[in-house]
C-alpha cells in the first residue's frame, strides 16, 4: 500500500470563503505545484461525505496523504472535525520526529485565512503563510493585491514541493492515529479576549457605520464579534449598501485596527454583485491617523480621511478606513499606547468630540 494523495487540504468548509477555496485557492495552488513537481493529487476535506464510516474514511485519507495544508481561521478551531484532521497529522509528525523544529521538515503547513487572536497556543507558535488579505472573489487582474496573491501562492507551492521531497515511506500504522492527545490542545483560545490588557479592544475592534435618520444626528450601528473570520465585515458592507439604496446617508468606519478588512469590500466586486465595484482609496491614512492626532475632534482632520464610494443608481457610501494602506502602519499601531490614550482626559474628551461630530454631521 502507498500514498494516494500528495496534499490533504483541511479547512472549515461551509464558511463564507468556501467558493474562494474551491474556485480560486485550490486550482491556483495546483497550477503552481505542478510547475514544481509535475502531476499530483490533491484531496480537499469537503470531499468527505458524512456517513456511518466517516471517521474511518477520514483517518484513511489523512494517513494516505503525504502532507497537510490547513487553511486556519478562528472558526477552524471551533470545528470538531477540523481539530481532528489537524491532530491526526500532528500525531504523525510527532511520531516521526518531523514537527518542523530546527532543520526538520514538517508534514503540516498552516495557512492563515482569517482570525488569529483566538488561535490555540499550540498552533500560534508555528510559522504560517498569511493569505487573509486575499480571501475574497473577484481580485481585479493586474492590480497590486492580485500580484501579491500570486507571489504568495508561488512561495507556498515551493514550500510544499520542498516538504514533499522529505516525506518518509508510507506506513499502514498511520491509519490508527487519531490525535486524541493533541486535539484538546487545539481548542480555540477565547478567554484571552477578556483580560485587562486587551479589554479596550472589545470597543476598538468593531466597525461602526453611521446611519442618518429623521433626527438631527445619525444613529450608530455596531457590528461586533468575539472572534474573527465569521463574516462581520461582509455583513456590515451589505447592510451599508442596502441602507444607502434606501435613501440613507451612510458612513462606515473600520475600527478593527489589528486586522482591518472592511476596505476590501469597497475595492473588489463579489461575483454576483458587480454593481458593488467601488474605486480604491484616493489617499493613505485613516482612523489610526485620527487617533494619533492631539485633536481627533477636529472636523477638518477626520473629513480629510473620508472617502466617498459611489455605488450604482446614483447612491454612495462614505468610508473611513483604518489607515492600513500606509507603509508604516504596522509599526505605528504596535507603538500606539491605548492606556495612555484613554488615561489623558484631554484626549478622551477629544475622542468623544470626534464621535459626536461624526454622528451629528450625518
Amino acid at each position: 500500500m502507498d500514498y494516494e494523495h500528495h496534499v490533504f487540504i483541511s479547512y472549515a468548509h461551509g464558511d463564507l470563503w468556501t467558493p474562494w477555496v474551491r474556485d480560486i485557492f485550490v486550482p491556483r495552488l495546483r497550477a503552481y505545484l505542478e510547475l514544481e513537481v509535475g502531476r499530483l493529487n490533491i484531496f480537499v476535506s469537503d470531499q468527505i461525505q458524512p456517513g456511518s464510516n466517516w471517521e474511518n474514511f477520514l483517518k484513511r485519507k489523512i494517513a494516505r496523504s503525504m502532507i497537510m495544508v490547513a487553511l486556519i481561521s478562528a472558526s477552524y478551531f471551533t470545528r470538531e472535525w477540523c481539530r481532528r484532521e489537524m491532530a491526526m497529522m500532528m500525531e504523525r509528525e510527532k511520531y516521526l520526529g518531523m514537527d518542523g523544529q530546527g532543520d526538520n521538515y514538517g508534514l503540516l503547513i498552516p495557512v492563515r485565512i482569517g482570525g488569529g487572536d483566538s488561535f490555540p497556543d499550540l498552533i500560534s507558535r508555528v510559522q504560517f503563510h498569511d493569505f487573509e488579505d486575499f480571501t475574497y472573489l473577484g481580485l481585479p487582474a493586474g492590480t497590486e493585491i492580485a500580484l501579491r496573491f500570486e507571489q504568495r501562492l508561488k512561495m507556498l507551492a515551493k514550500t510544499v514541493a520542498q516538504m514533499l521531497q522529505h516525506v518518509p515511506a508510507f506506513c499502514d500504522d498511520w491509519q490508527n492515529f487519531a490525535g486524541e492527545d493533541l486535539r484538546p490542545q487545539l481548542a480555540p483560545k477565547v478567554a484571552g479576549y477578556f483580560n485587562a490588557a486587551t479589554a479596550h479592544r472589545l470597543i476598538i475592534t468593531s466597525a461602526y457605520p453611521r446611519v442618518s435618520s429623521d433626527k438631527a444626528s445619525g444613529s450608530v450601528i455596531t457590528f461586533y464579534s468575539f472572534k474573527g473570520g465569521i463574516g462581520r465585515s461582509m455583513a456590515l458592507a451589505n447592510v451599508a449598501v442596502l441602507l444607502a439604496r434606501a435613501g440613507k446617508r451612510v458612513l462606515c468606519i473600520d475600527w478593527d485596527l489589528e486586522a482591518p478588512g472592511l476596505g476590501r469590500y469597497f475595492r473588489a466586486s463579489p461575483r454576483h454583485a458587480p454593481e458593488l465595484i467601488i474605486a480604491g482609496p484616493d489617499r493613505q491614512g485613516g482612523l489610526l491617523d485620527i487617533l494619533e492626532s492631539s485633536k481627533p475632534d477636529n472636523t477638518a482632520l477626520w473629513q480629510a480621511y473620508l472617502l466617498a464610494r459611489p455605488i450604482a443608481d446614483g447612491v454612495q457610501v462614505d468610508f473611513i478606513g483604518s489607515g492600513e494602506d500606509a507603509p508604516d502602519y504596522s509599526s505605528r499601531l504596535a507603538e500606539f499606547n491605548w492606556e495612555n490614550f484613554f488615561a489623558k482626559s484631554a484626549r478622551r474628551s477629544s475622542y468623544r468630540g470626534f464621535t459626536e461630530r461624526v454622528e451629528s454631521s450625518l
